[in-house]
């Protein structure tokens, strides 16, 4: 029998390319779904999303969100009245067109999209962001000084 003797050269580059095909089969196994699953995880609700932190998110309650990581969080959960451009110029979201504002300055009349739904399937009615607006500044929470002086 004869054993043929690799060079350390060659033992190098036979070993890398046994690793990258070891690494290849692994990601392969470990990267294919359940068979008969649907590709949803945590029981399998199509409604539910999952977003992953490495950090500790202290509220999710949009009037008493002030850091960074929650707002982007909540940003990425649901529409605003007004989105901000890159310009300082509003972009309507849940609204049709910038506000209105009395000729007082004490009364803005937005006007809101038809056909917005909650989850729970009540339609968005005006009631609905007075009572928010009123909740955020009620709340006493630190993003409350940003409206309490304005409403």
């Amino acid at each position: 029998m004869y054993w043929r003797r690799f060079s350390t050269a060659s033992r190098g580059w036979l070993g890398r390319v046994v690793g990258v095909g070891l690494l290849c089969a692994l990601l392969t196994v470990g990267c294919q779904s359940p068979q008969g699953g649907t590709g949803l995880s945590g029981g399998g609700n199509p409604n539910r999303i999952t977003l992953g932190t490495t950090a500790k998110v202290r509220t999710l309650d949009p009037a008493d969100s002030y850091e960074i990581l929650s707002g982007n969080l909540l940003y990425n959960l649901g529409d605003r009245l007004y989105s901000t451009e890159l310009s300082g110029e509003l972009k309507p979201q849940l609204a049709t067109a910038a506000p209105q504002i009395s000729e007082d300055g004490l009364t803005y009349t937005i006007p809101l999209r038809d056909g917005v739904v909650f989850m729970t399937a009540q339609r968005l009615m005006p009631k609905a962001m007075a009572f928010s607006l009123d909740r955020f500044i009620q709340n006493g929470g630190d993003p409350a000084t940003l409206l309490s002086n304005l409403v």
